[in-house]
């Protein structure tokens, strides 16, 4: 059986795999798509804020979702449920990181 942070290690350690979305990026915006298992796609957006820094932005590419008794719910303040937070999470670590 593994530790908690063997598991941890092995889930952040499998993004999925980007996409840099060089014709809606420019200089100070930077623009990465990348798509989960179930099928949702991620869109992150770095937007540099001169004094500020970089300020980190990113959703699904969906309005609704069904949560498991098949009623609608609103993706940008819910949970999705899809279980797959902490490979999204690595991901999203990726881009940072690049």
């Amino acid at each position: 059986m593994l530790t908690f942070k063997q598991y941890l290690n092995e889930v952040l350690s499998s993004p999925y795999k980007l996409e840099f979305d060089a014709e809606n990026s420019g200089h100070d915006l930077v623009l990465y798509k990348f798509t989960t298992k179930p099928g949702l796609q991620y869109n992150v957006y770095m937007v540099y804020r001169n004094r500020r820094g970089w300020e980190l932005t990113f959703n699904i590419d969906f309005n609704y979702i069904r949560d498991k008794l098949g009623r609608s719910v609103d993706a940008a303040f819910k949970i999705s449920g899809t279980g797959d937070q902490f490979r999204v999470f690595a991901t999203v670590q990726d881009i940072v990181k690049d």
